[in-house]
């Protein structure tokens, strides 16, 4: 049977172009073996011709040594050895697409530890970029998780093989929640030899219970903390007046902080300006420093350079130079 198995670009275009149908779309295969692909050109015609919002110009396949047969559209990765389980999920009987922990893989042994991160981010969070949306990116459930990735690789692996491979993880975070919050996290977060402050990672969009007294008093049984560091007790939100120029949202907003203020939390609000600005970010970097007891030391001239390489990263480069990031150019 002919079998077309995507990784790689492609792979993540087709998770993130699916949105928040992917997870309906696309199912777990039971297959882990190329063996039995025989990928040709009509199968990638019948792809395209199919897919054709989910077709790159050039489609990444794997394939065995064998196999191999320089396929005009397509870039041919040779993978001989058998994947572990659920390293495929099938769109249709013919096609099937790497699952998210073995598409990251693929990818953060091709790029920078940054951009990694930033990819896992997306598919670890509830957005994924550039879909039909005025913010530049649609809502979708988590499509994988660090716990997720982090069993697969175990899987995928020789033991004391994969440290390099799978270094991303140790700054990717669950449940962000837009494009901007994984900004601001590895921003903070990353250590300063990838631009970063290396302020401890935080929870993303963490929900604070309320009491059945504070409940009535403000109509929610809960709020959410964009960022938080639960053992300091201190959060952060992203206010971006493009989203909170309404009234009410401001209210809301009002009533939202004020009441994770009265729980002993110390918030701290995060603008677009400060954000976007270096040296405004580096006065809110301290300010979060200084709120978890934090000392910030005194930052090195390639230290410097890497917080410009790592902002060109979150705010100019996407894996796919056609893809709009949220609040581009503002």
């Amino acid at each position: 049977m002919e079998r077309l198995f995507i990784s790689h670009n492609s792979a993540f275009w087709i998770w993130r172009k699916l949105g928040h149908l992917a997870p309906i779309v696309l199912v777990p295969a039971r297959v882990h073996s190329l063996a039995y692909s025989s990928p040709s050109q009509k199968l990638l015609m019948q792809f395209e011709k199919e897919h054709p919002d989910l077709a790159l110009n050039k489609l990444d396949i794997m394939v065995t040594f064998k196999q191999r047969k320089h396929l005009a559209n397509a870039i041919e990765h040779v993978c001989d050895r058998q994947l572990p389980e659920r390293s495929f999920y099938q769109l249709e009987e013919n096609f099937f697409i790497a699952s998210p922990e073995l598409c990251l893989i693929q990818l953060a042994s091709k790029t920078t530890t940054a951009k990694a991160v930033k990819l896992a981010m997306e598919m670890c969070g509830s957005y994924a970029i550039g879909n039909i949306d005025e913010l530049g990116f649609c809502k979708r459930p988590p499509i994988t998780s660090v716990d997720k990735i982090e069993a697969y690789a175990e899987r995928l692996f020789k033991p004391n093989t994969r440290a390099k491979t799978v270094q991303f993880l140790k700054w990717t975070v669950d449940n962000a929640a837009s494009p901007r919050e994984t900004a601001l996290c590895m921003l903070l977060c990353m250590p300063p030899r990838f631009g970063g402050y290396g302020i401890p990672l935080p929870q993303l969009n963490k929900r604070i219970e309320l009491s059945l007294k504070e409940q009535l008093a403000v109509g929610r049984r809960y709020f959410d903390c964009d960022l938080y560091w639960q053992g300091k007790r201190v959060g952060m939100e992203y206010d971006s007046a493009r989203f909170h120029t309404a009234s009410e949202k401001q209210e809301q907003d009002a009533v939202r902080r004020n009441m994770l203020q009265h729980k002993n939390i110390h918030m701290i609000t995060a603008t677009r300006l400060q954000v976007n600005q270096e040296g405004a970010f580096d006065e809110l970097a301290h300010q979060v420093a200084r709120a978890l007891g934090k000392r910030m030391p005194t930052p090195k001239r390639e230290h410097i350079a890497e917080r410009r390489s790592l902002r060109d990263t979150l705010f100019n480069w996407d894996i796919f130079p056609r893809v709009n990031n949220e609040e581009q150019g503002e």
